[in-house]
């Protein structure tokens, strides 16, 4: 409308790629496995995990509302729902623990996804891999859900 090229997403694109590839180039030098996989546009060093695009069974947290209508988002939210009757049945803190696997183990492993989370300061997408943390990301997604399905019916 105003006759001016927006560079923006152009320069993050490139900012991503040039983290890619010089963790790509790094982890080269340094004689390590390590490569950039082009399927995925995903840089891998020991510590962490650059994704430029997350994909359609990844659950990303990230803050807003924007992250809600993702695939990966809708499809943990279905499976979270699945399971609410459960959790909330759960007698023991041992059993909603071991339900929050279950759902972890369906993403990850059934459904061959992953969980990202958005790296402010990078401007990409980061792999979590320490399982206590997704533990504790999910585990609060089901409250939150509990919240809402409350919520509703003392409407």
């Amino acid at each position: 409308e105003t006759g001016n090229v927006k560079l923006n997403s152009l320069h993050q694109w490139l900012k991503v790629r040039r983290a890619i590839e010089s963790h790509d180039i790094t982890n080269n030098s340094n004689n390590k496995r390590n490569k950039l996989t082009e399927k995925s546009g995903e840089a891998k060093n020991d510590n962490r995990s650059i994704i430029e695009c997350p994909g359609m069974t990844d659950v990303i947290f990230r803050l807003g509302k924007s992250y809600l209508f993702h695939p990966g988002n809708i499809m943990f939210r279905d499976i979270v729902e699945s399971k609410y009757e459960e959790h909330d049945n759960a007698k023991t803190q041992e059993e909603k623990v071991n339900i929050t696997w279950w759902i972890i183990d369906e993403v990850l492993q059934r459904r061959n996804g992953r969980f990202l989370v958005w790296d402010n300061q990078g401007g990409w997408w980061t792999e979590l891999k320490d399982r206590s943390q997704i533990r504790s990301k999910v585990a609060v997604h089901i409250r939150e859900f509990k919240k809402r399905i409350k919520a509703k019916h003392n409407c």
